[in-house]
């Protein structure tokens, strides 16, 4: 991790410390000064720079902090960069349109047409509307052309990088809980956020990033062990501090699954056809409950509210009524956000239900209709038909998909989480594809 300080101390050292200092006392000047530290980064033809620059950004802009609220911003500023930049290099031939992009503008369509087709928006929400779906678009732009060419270009170099990037996350929050316990516990509970906004978005950003340590370390099995053995364990220990039973069993399920889909085929038989179906019997006959509670767990697991789902089944039972007011193009995207926030009944409150809809499928489904995620659907499927690793993708896509009907993450662009599933679901396209990502 100190070469990885090293190679990239000019953002670390000289460039993030100063949007820092000019973000929380004269903000403003950030929109000038990170638009050229950015155009600095290619001048001198460091685009890892510019990547590393906009991971870290996107993982401080989910804290909750004051001093951090400058880098929710700036999201948007290297977003928005780093499309001129994409532009510039499709003018000089460094690359050409991605086709996978074209098969994401249908859903874009969609996401406009919802948005501009309701009628109940006050000026200052179809502005956010508009706003948030323009930059939904605009990740993914980049994710196929500017972000995808240069990590390709870097190969596994470069995912080392995001991992120790995600290790230092990791590390300082970890460190936080001797040097200032009330900033990484979230709001005076035992559960810890590290640096991250509230403990469920620790839980997914080790749901999320997991599969790339899993990639990268099982391709390079000559790796130093004791990096390996050390990069997994910041990982478990994130997880089992921050206590999110969504990301516990995420990762359950993507180890379990990856781990029965290396062996022989004789092997993955028997554990599909006999030893899954006998641990689901056990689960279903056994007094799960009363076993965890007498472990001790139930405080852990949060038992009193896992009926409920925290308050989610409730939130999910109020998200129809609102798609069904809607259902083929649904309210724009921002609706879900913004009606959660401001017209959520009192009765989830009491029912324990915090924040949005914590799903993400609904939350397509209320923002842009059933059209909408229908073309979300079939953009991923694309994707996926391209993958020749069926025995990484499966685990995979189970994780993350069962992270996403708990979390709203797959719905929004500009968090922590979406990049990193994008950046893997890119790396498992590729063989499939001219341009190959290698791990050497």
């Amino acid at each position: 991790m100190i070469d990885f300080l090293r190679k990239y101390y000019l953002f670390y050292f000289v460039c993030l410390p100063i949007w820092f200092v000019i973000g929380n006392y004269l903000p403003q000047f950030n929109y000038v000064f990170v638009p050229f530290c950015i155009a600095w980064f290619y001048y001198i033809r460091r685009p890892d720079l510019i990547l590393i620059a906009f991971f870290t950004i996107l993982i401080l802009g989910d804290s909750r902090a004051g001093f951090l609220e400058f880098s929710k911003n700036l999201r948007v500023v290297i977003l928005v960069t780093m499309t001129l930049l994409s532009f510039n290099d499709l003018a000089k031939g460094a690359y050409q349109i991605n086709k996978n992009i074209l098969w994401f503008l249908p859903f874009f369509f969609v996401a406009l047409i919802a948005v501009l087709h309701n009628d109940i928006y006050s000026e200052k929400v179809f502005e956010l509307g508009m706003f948030k779906t323009i930059s939904y678009f605009l990740l993914f732009f980049n994710v196929f052309h500017f972000i995808r060419f240069y990590v390709f270009t870097y190969g596994g170099g470069f995912l080392l990088d995001v991992i120790h990037l995600i290790n230092i996350v990791l590390l300082i929050g970890l460190a936080l809980i001797l040097i200032s316990p009330s900033f990484v516990f979230y709001l005076g509970s035992v559960r810890y956020r590290g640096l991250m906004g509230n403990p469920n978005g620790m839980g997914n950003l080790v749901t999320v990033t997991l599969p790339i340590y899993v990639y990268y370390f099982s391709q390079k099995s000559n790796f130093d062990r004791k990096y390996r053995f050390f990069s997994f364990g910041l990982l478990i220990i994130s997880l089992l501090l921050c206590s999110s039973r969504n990301a516990l069993f995420a990762v359950i399920l993507f180890g379990v699954s990856f781990l029965a889909l290396q062996g022989t085929i004789e092997r993955m038989v028997l554990f599909f056809g006999a030893i899954l179906p006998l641990l689901a019997l056990l689960i279903y006959a056994l007094p799960v409950y009363e076993i965890v509670v007498a472990l001790g767990m139930g405080d852990y697991l949060r038992l009193s509210n896992v009926d409920s789902g925290s308050g989610r089944f409730f939130a999910w039972t109020w998200a129809l009524e609102i798609i069904d007011e809607s259902p083929v193009f649904g309210h724009g995207f921002y609706f879900e956000e913004y009606v959660f926030r401001n017209h959520m009944p009192n009765s989830l409150s009491v029912l324990g239900h915090q924040g949005g809809v914590h799903n993400s499928y609904l939350a397509l489904l209320i923002n842009t209709g059933i059209a909408g995620l229908a073309m979300q659907v079939l953009f991923y499927i694309n994707l996926f038909f391209k993958v020749r690793n069926f025995r990484f993708l499966a685990p995979f896509l189970a994780s993350l998909l069962f992270s996403a009907t708990f979390e709203s993450w797959l719905s929004a662009s500009l968090n922590a989480f979406t990049i990193f599933f994008l950046i893997m679901v890119l790396i498992l396209i590729s063989p499939s594809e001219t341009r190959q990502f290698k791990i050497e």
